[in-house]
């Protein structure tokens, strides 16, 4: 089996056959994970034109109408998280500008609902983006008694796109279905760490919003568990005022036993792990040790995603991420998308959720940046390789047909027929 980080895409000559006018066949092997500089590299392609904060506003909306779809539609959070990351991967190999955010808002989460067995149809996606972005609309029929009216000839487009995206969707993770998620990670090692149930619900919160940043991108879901547990604990332990504690730590039931094991299994019970506070974890995992070869993971690399946690916490403090609330909220506001500029999503602030103000997470930045300089120069990640991953993926006519608006009754058919008489493309995972 070949390395990941081989080059992402090959020629291979003899399939080719000695005439010059037979279809090359090419190879292209999935990449789990980038570099920060082969992220920057292609995001900056990808973009164009259009400015960084208008990028960053798109995603942020495309995931804060993933998210409200989801929740709406009852998907879990690894079905939510995963097609809030393939939105992402998306826009590394194709141009922003292409696609309205909707579309490949749908078409990630219909892939998220394949890959984790919880299949919807795509009419019940599009029907629910539709009472998420105009909810006075749905509210009103609702008042009625009735479902909210949707052209069924818009709906048939809509579908069409749909369908049209995924096809490029599945191409950027060339139909790797095996997709894991720091959900799950976050019990185990906190359970590992000796963490209190309040610190791992803490964690396990962040660990949701890290599918709206860049992190599931770069580092491997128990790294992303990591870097929610040591936050968590930062968050819980780091002074607010005056040395006052943000979460107070509440202890664990004592066991009935007293020799510390389960007569089932002659196993140490859980509740006998012995439980450590918020401050000695994050001084644990703040700096290089044991816990290192034991996870597999880096001090740098729990450093970076903690920052990138912190930007997102810091950039929308008065919005409904998991880490500040109990649920999404349902905008109360309607929006009205264009073809051309994207719609906004907007959240009401949910009740009781100022537990970290901005100058207390501003202030555990700064904290966090003086532990690097302490630590030293990260060290150089490997590059998957000196050629442009995205360069061998377009958009194939029966897309291009469907997206610009010009298509039939055959299209779904089409986009998925563009390879035909095309060089063929073997896909490859590990």
């Amino acid at each position: 089996m070949m390395s990941a980080y081989d080059r992402p895409a090959d020629t291979d000559q003899r399939d080719a056959g000695p005439s010059t006018s037979a279809p090359i066949s090419k190879s292209k092997r999935y990449h789990p994970y980038f570099t920060p500089r082969e992220l920057a590299f292609l995001s900056d392609k990808q973009r164009g034109k259009l400015s960084y904060n208008l990028e960053e506003k798109t995603k942020r909306d495309a995931c804060s109408l993933i998210e409200l779809i989801g929740t709406r539609l009852g998907f879990p959070h690894r079905t939510i998280g995963t097609a809030q990351t393939l939105f992402q991967r998306f826009h590394l190999f194709f141009p922003m500008k292409d696609f309205a955010y909707w579309d490949v808002a749908h078409a990630c989460l219909y892939v998220s609902t394949k890959v984790h067995d919880t299949l919807k149809k795509p009419r019940d996606i599009i029907v629910a983006s539709y009472q998420v972005r105009f909810p006075e609309e749905a509210e009103k029929a609702r008042a009625k008694g009735g479902e909210m009216e949707i052209n069924p000839k818009t709906l048939d487009i809509d579908k069409l796109r749909l369908v049209a995206v995924e096809r490029l969707v599945l191409e950027t993770i060339s139909f790797n279905f095996k997709v894991q998620t720091p959900h799950s990670y976050v019990i185990k090692v906190g359970r590992a760490l000796g963490a209190s149930k309040e610190l791992t619900k803490l964690a396990y919160k962040l660990a949701i919003d890290s599918h709206r940043t860049a992190s599931p991108l770069e580092d491997p879901p128990h790294t992303i568990a990591l870097a929610c547990l040591y936050l968590a604990a930062l968050l819980t332990a780091f002074p607010e005022h005056g040395g006052v504690s943000v979460l107070q730590e509440t202890e664990w039931p004592k066991p009935a036993s007293s020799n510390g094991y389960d007569s089932r299994n002659g196993r140490p019970s859980r509740e006998e792990l012995p439980q450590r506070t918020a401050r000695e974890i994050g001084e644990e995992l703040g700096q290089e040790g044991r816990w290192c070869r034991r996870f597999g993971a880096s001090v740098f690399d729990l450093q970076e995603i903690a920052h990138r946690l912190l930007d997102l916490l810091s950039s929308q403090p008065a919005q409904a991420i998991h880490s500040l609330s109990t649920s999404p909220q349902t905008p109360l506001t309607p929006t009205s998308p264009s073809q051309n500029q994207p719609s906004p999503i907007p959240h009401a602030p949910a009740p009781g959720t100022s537990t970290f103000t901005p100058a207390h997470l501003t202030r555990l930045k700064i904290f966090l940046r003086e532990r690097e300089a302490a630590l030293g120069p990260p060290p150089e990640r490997p590059q998957i390789s000196q050629d442009d991953p995205s360069v061998d993926y377009a958009v194939g006519p029966g897309a291009v047909n469907i997206l610009s608006g010009n298509a039939d009754k055959n299209a779904a058919t089409e986009v998925w027929q563009d390879g035909r008489e095309a060089a063929s493309v073997r896909f490859f995972f590990d």
